[in-house]
């Protein structure tokens, strides 16, 4: 981490706002602290704390975040509830006007996947999830689970015990 320190004048600042604008632009700012002083007509004093480059470069492979697939481990009936469930959180992100991931990440939704049944006894065994995100989302995905297994095609019985 490295730091750089501005001042802007209040009056005349227009060549160090171009200075300023210009660094943000090319480095990686970690976190900036602005202070007005009033003394000499007023300024602003400026701290930034950057890192050149690409912050993953520095961090070893082990403390990266794995991209892998979150539904790679999961059975066939598995992944047809995590793409049904991906589908009902697509929409509630683009009705709330939310990123996806603030509903349930892909890794939630493997988890709500792998569950037998979805009901209310089943995900208060969850722990992964928020219990607030999940009392608030959680309705949705009860009814897109019922209207999925109501379309599945009944399973002809083998015809043992059926009268002729």
């Amino acid at each position: 981490m490295q730091i750089k320190t501005f001042i802007l004048p209040v009056l005349s600042a227009e060549s160090s706002e171009e200075a300023l604008n210009k660094f943000l632009r090319s480095h990686r700012v970690l976190q900036l602290e602005r202070h007005f002083c009033s003394e000499n007509s007023g300024y602003w004093a400026i701290l930034v704390e950057y890192v050149d480059g690409d912050l993953t470069d520095s961090v070893p492979p082990a403390h990266r975040r794995d991209r892998q697939n979150a539904a790679q481990d999961l059975n066939d009936d598995e992944k047809q509830r995590y793409e049904v469930y991906r589908q009902v959180r697509s929409t509630l992100a683009t009705k709330n006007a939310v990123p996806a991931y603030l509903i349930f990440t892909n890794e939630e939704l493997a988890t709500l996947a792998k569950l037998p049944e979805l009901n209310e006894t089943t995900i208060k065994e969850v722990k992964s999830i928020a219990p607030s995100r999940l009392k608030a989302y959680i309705e949705h995905f009860y009814t897109a689970t019922n209207a999925e297994e109501s379309r599945k095609p009944d399973v002809p019985d083998s015809g043992a015990g059926e009268p002729a």
